[in-house]
């Protein structure tokens, strides 16, 4: 069985019904056999734990990837209702949740809704393939939630996640 807290390697992915979400390794600039010498975006490594929400496993395990290289100790769900199960059980120790808006079941808006009510020190890192004015249109996202754009660069989803766990960008 493996641990919840186990490293994810990266992946590619495509979602058929969005155009433009396709992305994969080469164009984030990470080469898997270079993985022990790749330079991270933060001095410090992170101590927070980040529930990466996807049903898109090629792309929850890239994220995943990504976010562990910058120290950060990962957990993963399929999905928005395996995610509330997750935070169930420990949501003490989950400090952030970064999802997908559109997932089959419960979505990324209602899984933020979700964790705002009961469990409020939890943040909420929203991700789509599509525009963020786009998905603020269809009522998906309010515009001031924080949100990164697919396909993210290690650097940017890293950025995100320092600014919405309050630490400050290092350069």
């Amino acid at each position: 069985m493996r641990s919840p807290l186990t490293r994810s390697l990266p992946y590619a992915a495509t979602k058929s019904d969005s155009p433009g979400a396709s992305f994969g390794p080469g164009m984030l600039g990470f080469d898997p056999l270079l993985a022990t010498t790749e330079k991270r975006a933060v001095t410090q490594p992170a101590r927070e734990i980040v529930l990466v929400v996807d049903d898109e496993e090629m792309v929850r395990k890239l994220a995943a990837r990504m976010l562990a290289g910058q120290g950060y100790r990962i957990l993963e769900a399929s999905g928005g209702d395996v995610a509330v199960r997750m935070l169930q059980r420990d949501s003490h120790r989950i400090d952030a949740v970064l999802t997908d808006l559109a997932m089959p079941g419960l979505g990324g808006r209602g899984l933020g809704e979700t964790i705002s009510r009961c469990w409020p020190r939890v943040r909420v890192i929203y991700m789509s393939g599509f525009q963020a004015n786009r998905m603020i249109n269809e009522g998906q996202l309010d515009p001031d939630k924080p949100f990164v754009q697919k396909p993210f660069t290690v650097e940017e989803l890293s950025r995100k996640v320092r600014e919405v766990l309050g630490h400050p960008p290092q350069e």
